[in-house]
């Protein structure tokens, strides 16, 4: 399995802890890498979901989550292909 950076939607369903299949994923490439890599985006929009919804159990667990991830900081490059890609695939529908 190759290194990948963990998007907002499967962190989401890990901490929901329901999807087996996510959380079957999840511990092979932690067992294979030793770590999931969040990107800053990643991290913001978890934890302003939670505190929009005062969602204080689930902000303890999504930190805990989060502090065994890498922090991957964000660089110019990078949202400059994401922001383009993104209208792209707003474009096409």
């Amino acid at each position: 399995m190759r290194r990948v950076v963990t998007d907002t939607d499967v962190i989401s369903e890990a901490l929901r802890g329901k999807n087996t299949q996510v959380l079957d994923r999840i511990a092979a490439y932690v067992g294979e890498h030793g770590r999931l890599d969040v990107s800053e985006i990643t991290w913001f929009e978890v934890r302003t979901g939670l505190l929009r919804k005062d969602a204080t159990k689930q902000l303890e667990a999504a930190d805990a989550f989060l502090r065994g991830t890498k922090l991957l900081p964000l660089r110019r490059r990078a949202l400059d292909i994401a922001a383009k890609e993104c209208a792209r695939l707003e474009n096409q529908g």
